[in-house]
């Protein structure tokens, strides 16, 4: 089931988020993304930062739960400018490549098309193959090509018009 996260949810959000953070560093990540920069991401999302982003009006969070929360999708609305960034998408590693990220992004789009955004974009590394055909399948296509950007690394700049 896919659903709008609430406050009750926020440490476990944060244990499912911080999980899939080091399974993708462990296995598709090390060597390419810097440890210090898992390190910062790990801190950076926690329990006061889940809720701000459940409390903010031009966020949201998305959950996928099979009798726990198993996916996360969040992102932010920029105003009346019909544009919208996914600033984190990810689905425990037991769970993956059975559709759930998929239900996250259709939701994910359902709610933009109600709020009037035209498009909603986001960065993937290019390490990240099978997240990146999971975008393309959605309707995502890349719009650029980031070079050493964040931590010095490459990132893919996707989008999708809807």
């Amino acid at each position: 089931m896919i659903r709008e996260a609430k406050i009750s949810d926020t440490e476990e959000i944060v244990s499912c988020v911080r999980n899939v953070m080091r399974e993708a560093w462990e296995r598709y990540e090390k060597g390419y993304y810097p440890r210090k920069a898992i390190d910062f991401d790990l801190k950076y999302f926690n329990k006061e930062r889940v809720e701000k982003m459940i409390n903010s009006e031009n966020t949201f969070l998305f959950i996928a739960e099979e009798d726990k929360i198993i996916g996360v999708v969040h992102g932010i609305l920029y105003g009346e400018s019909g544009f919208g960034m996914i600033h984190w998408l990810g689905v425990e590693f037991e769970y993956q490549e059975k559709g759930i990220g998929k239900q996250l992004l259709e939701k994910v789009f359902e709610y933009c098309k109600k709020k009037k955004i035209h498009k909603i974009s986001l960065y993937t590394f290019p390490v990240l193959r099978s997240a990146i055909n999971l975008y393309l399948k959605t309707g995502f296509v890349p719009e650029a090509y980031l070079k050493k950007q964040w931590w010095g690394v490459d990132f893919i700049f996707m989008s999708k018009w809807l």
